[in-house]
């Protein structure tokens, strides 16, 4: 999900919407993958356990959270915010 979606929130009206389009990128030492978020906010990438930090390309205003995540065996979801910076 990215937000704000707009300098002023306004009740009953969502403030967030899903990253759609939005490039994740995924780094631990010589090991990069990258997924690409679809309309309704997911995503998939495979990637073998550890540690990865985790971007946004283009790079761009605003942060990603959190930005490092463990991947354990197995399947593991991770929901991410995009702070957009808007305010």
């Amino acid at each position: 999900m990215r937000g704000p979606t707009s300098p002023v929130c306004r009740k009953g009206t969502p403030c967030s919407a899903p990253a759609s389009g939005q490039r994740l990128v995924f780094k631990r030492g010589g090991v990069t993958a990258s997924a690409v978020v679809a309309k309704d906010g997911s995503y998939s990438v495979s990637l073998p356990p550890g540690t990865y930090s985790v971007s946004l390309f283009p790079l761009q205003r605003g942060r990603i959270e959190p930005s490092t995540v463990r991947v354990a065996a197995g399947r593991d979801t991770v929901d991410f915010r995009i702070d957009t910076g808007l305010r």
